[in-house]
């Protein structure tokens, strides 16, 4: 008898054929790639929802499991196996400032190999506790009244076209509903409106 550990087909045969040395070595052909494909089916479930152990064919699939969506290559293979675990707590908190925050931390640390330090401005907190003319200032300085103005310090991994739309739509999906988005990327000198804009202000 050919030498498998199990015989799935083999032993379905009936006693008559199972003498039979070519039927033997006939059905150990379809046995071996059948049952090393078993043994992949079987390690599935802790494959794919193991995040370090995610073919990477897969992490858009788990990903959307749990709330993270990446349907514009926002994120890489390295970035979707961190925030994986906690995409869960995250899509709790989609639509906040906080969900925002632990969101771009995760996501510019890993891109840019070191913490980029950001800020959120939302235009309700200025709306209420600022002047008129602060508010002509705030719209001039961030270019106009949106709800949610993102600012990133300069930093060389982000001065391409592609990296900024990448991070807008990802900024996108966690900004609230109907919210007006405006990411200003820093540059090291920058003038908006009648304002100097640098480092002095993050």
């Amino acid at each position: 008898m050919y030498n498998i550990e199990e015989r799935p087909f083999f032993d379905h045969l009936p006693d008559l054929y199972k003498d039979d040395p070519l039927l033997d070595r006939l059905t150990a052909v379809f046995e071996e790639p059948y049952l090393k494909l078993e043994k992949i089916i079987d390690r599935l479930p802790e494959m794919l929802y193991d995040p370090d152990q995610t073919p990477e064919p897969f992490l858009n699939f788990v990903g959307e499991l749990v709330g993270l969506r990446n349907g514009y290559g926002q994120f890489s293979p390295e970035q979707m196996r961190e925030l994986i675990p906690v995409a869960c707590w995250l899509q709790g908190w989609k639509g906040t400032r906080t969900a925002m925050e632990m969101l771009l931390r995760i996501y510019l640390k890993n891109f840019c190999g070191d913490p980029v330090p950001f800020r959120i401005v939302e235009y309700e907190n200025w709306n209420g506790d600022h002047s008129k003319e602060v508010l002509v200032r705030y719209s001039g300085l961030y270019g106009g009244e949106h709800d949610v103005t993102v600012l990133f310090l300069p930093e060389p991994a982000l001065q391409s076209a592609e990296v900024q739309n990448r991070l807008i739509m990802l900024l996108k999906d966690y900004t609230p509903a109907a919210a007006r988005l405006n990411a200003v990327f820093i540059e090291t000198k920058m003038a908006l409106d009648t304002s100097y804009l640098g480092y002095n202000v993050l």
